[in-house]
């Protein structure tokens, strides 16, 4: 094992790839959020649609049956399904057509005791929906038991948290999730503005399509995201479908421990992928990551195991403690690294990874192909290889 020394970006290094792979990327993470809007008015009208007792309500209630999901919109609206007290809602029963709860009054809610599995049908239909207006707090806590949540539509997510100006997310999970469709992550959480996010999740997510991350967590100003994931992940689609998927848009901390094995089998599907994109305050910005079960990527271009980008100043430290496997080699057309680090800024990256675990016999973890670690200030490591001058275990 040898000890990586000083690393700083040379000509070798093609930043064209990078940033253009990072641009895709940011482009499909881009044209999701555009896409939330248009969800939102389509929530909105079949709401309308159904809380209203006009001809036309009826006239086109064949078309809209199969999008009628439990509404909880406390105070004027809670379902008998529900209770609502002080801010807290507990929903219990007979969820299987989805529940779509809004807040604020509400920012609390727990899904318990189902009696049957959550299996909404059709197009922009979540299991579990829980909107906030405007600023407010989120809390999520779902046990869905031996039942689970399946969902059969586009742009279905299995859970969806969203704030729509500032406030702090905490989903925790127990169960199982399945997305069939495109654009239909396993657990997805948004905040437009400012503010931390707390995931958990118990038990195994699998999505099945196009751009259907298992889990996504995404603040677009500052604060700290912190995602533990205990149960196993698997992402079948063909392309842009990560196991663990976090964008932090300004300053903060991102925080990912995987407990539990994450294989994706698409192009540019990450087994974890992180970004902090504007990391503009000295000493405020971190991302950690620790895999403690196998990941991976190895039937997919350009998926990378592990992947820890700031675009700024931070520090980056990466902990794998199990085998990363990957596609092909790092260079065109697979470029598909086990581990992928980039600081633009100052600061420091660390990563323990292929080396011996601390077990008799010792048994090798295997990290795919190359590990590249790209800082301005230093890089250091233990690995099995040493670190060029242009940043690559080799």
């Amino acid at each position: 094992m040898d000890v990586a020394k000083l690393c700083v970006p040379s000509a070798t290094h093609d930043p064209v790839r990078r940033l253009n792979r990072h641009g895709r990327r940011r482009q499909a993470a881009l044209q999701r959020r555009e896409d939330q809007p248009a969800k939102q008015k389509i929530r909105l009208f079949r709401r309308a649609m159904l809380a209203s007792g006009t001809a036309l309500a009826a006239a086109i209630a064949p078309v809209y049956a199969v999008n009628a999901q439990v509404i909880l919109n406390p105070p004027g609206t809670v379902p008998a399904q529900c209770t609502f007290f002080g801010g807290v809602s507990i929903c219990e029963g007979d969820l299987s057509a989805g529940l779509d709860a809004n807040g604020p009054p509400l920012n609390e809610l727990t899904v318990r005791n189902l009696t049957s599995a959550i299996t909404p049908t059709g197009n922009n239909n979540e299991g579990i929906k829980f909107d906030i207006a405007g600023n407010g707090n989120a809390v999520l806590e779902a046990d869905l038991d031996l039942f689970g949540i399946t969902t059969d539509g586009n742009a279905s997510e299995g859970i969806m948290v969203e704030i729509g100006n500032n406030g702090n997310i905490v989903v925790n999970k127990t169960g199982s999730i399945t997305t069939k469709q495109p654009s239909s992550t396993g657990i997805e959480t948004t905040i437009l503005g400012n503010g931390g996010i707390t995931i958990v999740n118990d038990g195994p997510i699998t999505t099945e399509e196009v751009q259907s991350e298992a889990i996504e967590a995404r603040v677009s100003g500052n604060g700290n995201i912190d995602i533990t994931s205990n149960g196993p992940l698997v992402t079948q689609g063909r392309f842009n479908s990560g196991g663990i998927d976090v964008l932090l848009g300004g300053n903060g901390n991102v925080s990912v421990t995987a407990n539990d094995i994450i294989t994706t089998r698409g192009d540019l599907s990450d087994g974890i992928g992180t970004r902090i994109e504007s990391a503009t305050t000295p000493g405020t910005s971190t991302i950690t990551i620790v895999a403690n079960g196998a990941i991976n990527t190895s039937t997919g271009k350009g998926s990378k195991g592990i992947e820890a980008q700031i675009f700024g100043d931070g520090d980056i430290s990466v902990t794998a403690n199990a085998s990363v496997s990957t596609f092909g080699a790092s260079e065109p057309p697979d470029n598909s690294e086990a581990i992928n680090t980039l600081i633009t800024g100052n600061g420091n990256i660390a990563i323990t990874a292929c080396a011996f675990r601390p077990i008799r016999p010792p048994v090798p973890v295997y990290c795919g192909h190359r590990i590249r670690l790209i800082a301005a200030t230093s890089a250091s490591g233990i690995v099995d290889g040493a670190i060029n001058p242009s940043g690559w275990v080799s």
